[in-house]
């Protein structure tokens, strides 16, 4: 850890580091979730976030540099429809060009062959190193600590895209009132 330095160019520089980091470990999630999108695919949206010998750790193995975490990801998200990956309380050590980050990790995801909602809690621990084209995350680990899946009630359950379904209910549907239970049917 580097002594504490409080001229205010020194400050901002850190809050601005601390803020580039924030919002990196921010596009990693965003990264996680919008896989299944055409132009989002991991292999498109992962090498603007990690270095080329990053190193993405447990729950299950190490997997070391790029196209092998990739390879990894992937692969571990196929088994879920939709995700939400978020995380919150950052604790940023900074030192130099490198950061070491730990950070709260909340995930949900749906079940492809179940329909099911698996909600995870954890802790994130990654390095990041700063690169001439920012700062980028060198390792990433998720330690989790709690898990439950859930059925979800059939109407609520993710649909594959371009399927339609007439008790799922939409926008232009009327909204249940509280308390009345069931609602009418036209």
């Amino acid at each position: 850890m580097v002594p504490h330095d409080p001229t205010p160019d020194t400050r901002l520089a850190t809050l601005a580091d601390r803020a580039e980091i924030t919002a990196l470990l921010d596009r990693y999630a965003r990264a996680l979730d919008d896989r299944a999108l055409p132009d989002r695919a991991l292999e498109t949206t992962l090498p603007g976030l990690l270095t080329p010998d990053v190193t993405v750790g447990p729950p299950a193995d190490d997997h070391s540099g790029l196209s092998e975490a990739t390879r990894h990801l992937t692969e571990s998200l196929a088994s879920f429809g939709a995700t939400q990956h978020s995380y919150t309380n950052y604790l940023i050590d900074l030192d130099g060009d490198e950061a070491a980050i730990r950070a709260n990790s909340f995930a949900a995801c749906v079940l492809v062959d179940s329909g099911d909602l698996r909600t995870t809690g954890g802790v994130l621990t990654a390095e990041a190193t700063r690169t001439p084209y920012g700062w980028r995350l060198r390792s990433v680990t998720i330690a989790p600590t709690w898990e439950t899946t859930a059925s979800l009630p059939s109407g609520k359950r993710e649909k594959p895209s371009g399927t339609e379904d007439a008790s799922t209910e939409t926008a232009d549907s009327p909204a249940e009132e509280p308390g009345s239970g069931e609602p009418e049917t036209p």
